[in-house]
């Protein structure tokens, strides 16, 4: 199945539009055409069937829902300090396609740098849905220190904190919490990690350490490979 997106915003009863880079590859890479039929989501949670009435100036369908899917009850919320750019745009397409339901990014003491640019990271994830054939767009959010992600983050019952020295291992902890009844949030440092005062500030603050072992890992391999550990965790 091919999938197509648009904003919830862009269909209504009767009609649904295609931004000009989503009509131009339906019509001229797929080459697809006036009468001919294409799946699509919003993003939130909309799986739509839609026959193309209007090809220009922007692509137009008559939308019918096929099914309207909920979020999962327990969401997976990835806290991670900004690294380069290229890699960060790696690890939220694939972390999309693992099914994050939120990426919280923070700057820190080795991160050095700060951008809430959201917009940016909603267009790799919408590419994202549509390849892992998903229907939600993950939520993002941005803090300007450690501190200001440790607050936002307070109230979720399950916090788990990537750190090398940490002595319990993921198979430790998949089997002391699976399956968990509620949200999880796993945070991974940047590029050097966390300092020592960041590590205790979160462990203070209710957070598990919990470690891969004795590989020094990246830090877009380390979401990634919690991301794939937790989804274990919530079946």
């Amino acid at each position: 199945m091919e999938l197509f997106f648009t904003n919830p915003e862009n269909i209504s009863e009767d009609r649904a539009v295609f931004d000009e880079f989503e009509s131009r590859h339906i019509l001229k890479t797929l080459r697809k055409s006036t009468g001919d039929l294409i799946e699509f989501t919003d993003g939130a949670g909309g799986h739509y069937l839609g026959e193309i009435r209007q090809e220009r100036p922007l692509l137009t369908v008559k939308p019918e829902l096929i099914k309207q899917y909920v979020r999962p009850e327990i969401r997976m919320i990835a806290g991670v300090g900004f690294i380069k750019q290229a890699r960060l745009d790696f690890m939220i397409e694939k972390g999309t396609e693992l099914g994050i339901d939120r990426f919280i990014f923070f700057d820190s003491k080795f991160a050095n740098y700060f951008t809430d640019n959201i917009h940016r990271w909603q267009k790799i994830s919408r590419q994202a849905i549509k390849q892992s054939l998903r229907f939600h767009l993950p939520e993002f959010g941005a803090y300007r220190s450690f501190n200001d992600f440790l607050d936002a983050v307070e109230g979720i019952k399950y916090k788990l904190l990537a750190e090398k020295s940490a002595a319990s291992g993921w198979n430790e902890i998949i089997r002391e919490l699976a399956p968990v009844d509620d949200d999880i949030v796993f945070v991974t440092g940047p590029e050097g990690g966390l300092e020592t005062r960041e590590i205790d500030a979160a462990l203070a603050r209710g957070f598990s350490g919990v470690t891969f072992g004795n590989f020094r890992l990246r830090t877009e391999t380390a979401v990634l490979s919690a991301a794939t550990l937790v989804n274990l965790l919530r079946t």
